[in-house]
């Protein structure tokens, strides 16, 4: 199973005070308040709410009303607030000491070992919300009138995206909104992801009874720093990107994921005829093969290839494979460049 957060030692969501980066430097943390989160069905989606509104994974719990909070790391070498990052998008189910953090098991069942349920992140935010008001509580959608136009990206102050923007509001990066059709303070909690896009695990924090004490989408930036692979990582170009951040040009026939470029597969049997979406890199796991591979999107790309789109938690929810090293080391690299 994903390893981080299993030491308790470091997983961070709701401490404050020093704190360990997935790449090994500091961070300082602190914990921000958001409001409560209204979950009137026990329903609770977490999504990025700017891409997959009403169709992120989906997990049970009691009806009510739920604190949720962001812990903030703050990044900078001198820990002076010039550079933050959200860190964990929390909401609290019930007070208690944690025992244990694993994977959260959704409606639809428990990940597979080695995977779990997470937010497919396009636009840099992951939120929460209660699935069945974001049905009744969000104007219809039309191509005339995109959510886009008519609730994220107006003129007004009430944007969703103005208030994510102002430091009046919460702070700037969150936000707590009450929806534009609500009848009973239906709302949703959003925040800024970590370092951006990506795929982001939803994991719940238990007591020594197995009580669920609350949910966490985990952002990626602090944690047990995670020990390199072994294997280089092979970019869209066919180049590797090497352990220490460097990048080795591709051969004369680079291989993605078992796959050559143009050709079929020796080891998984998978033909990809190198045509690649002019988006940005992905990045194809070695184990899984190019096709189910669940791509890691990086920022500035269009998005993910047809067969990973599940795995991003857009359209069919399934757990995606997920391996944390592979996420550490690609950090390292667009840190560097």
């Amino acid at each position: 199973m994903y390893a981080r957060g299993m030491d308790l030692e470091c997983f961070y969501a709701m401490r404050q005070g020093e704190a360990t980066q997935i790449d090994g430097l500091p961070a300082r943390l602190s914990v921000v308040p958001l409001g409560e989160l209204r979950v009137p069905s026990g329903l609770l989606e977490a999504s990025d709410p700017f891409m997959a509104l009403g169709d992120g994974p989906v997990f049970e719990l009691e009806p009510g009303s739920y604190q949720t909070f962001v812990t903030v790391a703050d990044i900078s070498p001198e820990q002076d607030g010039s550079h933050t990052r959200e860190a964990y998008l929390s909401l609290i189910v019930a007070e208690g000491i944690v025992a244990t953090v694993e994977a959260a098991s959704s409606v639809r069942g428990a990940p597979a070992r080695d995977e779990y349920w997470g937010v497919g992140v396009d636009t840099g935010t992951v939120a929460f919300s209660d699935h069945e008001a974001v049905q009744r509580c969000m104007p219809l959608e039309t191509p005339d009138a995109p959510w886009y136009q008519t609730v994220f990206g107006h003129e007004g102050p009430d944007s969703w995206f103005a208030l994510m923007d102002s430091p009046e509001h919460i702070r700037a990066g969150v936000a707590n909104i009450v929806m534009p059709l609500a009848t009973d303070g239906e709302n949703i909690v959003l925040s800024h992801s970590g370092w951006g896009d990506g795929f982001y695990p939803v994991l719940v924090a238990k007591d020594s009874a197995g009580k669920i004490l609350a949910f966490h989408i985990d952002l990626l930036v602090v944690g047990e720093p995670v020990e390199e692979d072994e294997e280089d990582i092979p970019l869209v170009d066919g180049s590797l990107l090497k352990d220490d951040g460097s990048v080795e040009a591709p051969p004369d026939h680079a291989s993605i994921g078992g796959a050559t470029l143009g050709a079929e597969s020796a080891d998984e049997g998978t033909a990809w005829d190198g045509d690649v979406p002019d988006a940005g890199p992905y990045i194809a796991d070695r184990q899984q093969g190019v096709k189910d591979a669940g791509a890691w999107q990086l920022e500035g790309s269009g998005g993910p290839v047809d067969e990973g789109i599940s795995a991003f938690g857009f359209g069919e929810e399934q757990a995606p494979p997920k391996k944390v090293g592979f996420f550490a080391r690609l950090l390292g690299f667009f840190r560097r460049n």
